[in-house]
């Protein structure tokens, strides 16, 4: 494993979204959790590995496998996650870059 992807994995404990008074949603928080980093680190290789091209949620769903609701906040998490007063909580690993193909946006490692 290289030092970035072990630095996708030792960042800060990430809280998993879920709705506070749906059962299932938070059961299902806390099933992401085993699984969430991993992903993390598949997301941003397989982006990473497409160079100046980058890639589509849709792509990233049909080369990984990972349903598009995970591919969403993963992808989420790796531009930085929440703002609080305009500066992301996270650091920032992946950009939009305003292009679109296939009516989706195109994601591609931040400079």
């Amino acid at each position: 494993m290289s030092q970035q992807q072990l630095d996708l994995l030792n960042e800060p404990l990430r809280p998993l979204a879920s709705q506070p008074k749906s059962p299932t949603s938070q059961a299902a928080a806390l099933e992401a959790e085993v699984f969430a980093d991993q992903q993390r680190v598949v997301v941003y290789d397989f982006i990473r590995s497409q160079g100046r091209w980058g890639a589509t949620r849709k792509e990233l769903e049909v080369a990984l496998g990972i349903s598009g609701q995970s591919l969403c906040f993963r992808l989420w998490e790796l531009r930085g996650g929440p703002r609080v007063n305009g500066v992301p909580k996270y650091r920032v690993r992946l950009e939009r870059t305003g292009e679109r193909r296939e009516r989706c946006d195109v994601y591609r490692v931040a400079l």
